[in-house]
């Protein structure tokens, strides 16, 4: 299959990820001057936009295993991770309005990070349909970098909220 050693590597990187965030969240005191709840976004956000890469990284190696063509397995693949990205979006959004966060201390990352999402969930789709035929491959591959850069924004901003200094 094209691209099995990119997909493997994508994997391993979000879980390298899920793995750091879990053990800095469990022995990091948050020190950050946002609400708890946003706090508790960014992590929910960064364990689900990782494992969401991790498992569509893998989901190609099924798809052939089943026995669809290359072709297929991109579309297919396509359409999930459109399905995926769209509902845990759409499920964060309403979880911060319901917590009175609504667009959270940064409203303009917010606004970016909600646009670009919208048009990966757009693309994915379009490639889903099969519009951009032998690049069907790429596009996918595209959606889930974006999905493990979401993962890496997540974990930066998780970091920042963190302080790894020993408590006295």
């Amino acid at each position: 299959m094209a691209y099995s050693d990119l997909l493997q590597t994508i994997a391993e990187v979000a879980v390298a990820f899920v793995g750091f965030a879990g053990l800095a969240s469990i022995f990091g005191s948050r020190f950050s001057h946002d609400a708890p709840a946003v706090q508790e976004e960014r992590l929910r956000g960064m364990i689900q936009s990782g494992l969401t890469a991790v498992s569509y990284a893998l989901i190609p190696f099924g798809a052939e295993a089943l026995g669809l063509s290359e072709t297929s397995t991109w579309r297919v693949s396509s359409a999930l991770l459109a399905a995926t990205v769209a509902i845990i979006s759409v499920a964060m959004t309403r979880r911060s309005a319901e917590a009175g966060v609504n667009l959270g201390p940064h409203p303009i990352l917010a606004i970016v990070v909600l646009t670009l999402t919208t048009l990966l969930v757009g693309c994915l789709l379009v490639n889903a349909f099969g519009f951009f035929g032998d690049a069907a491959g790429r596009v996918y591959i595209l959606g889930l970098l974006a999905t493990l850069a979401t993962t890496g924004m997540f974990f930066s901003r998780l970091l920042s909220s963190l302080s790894l200094a020993r408590a006295e």
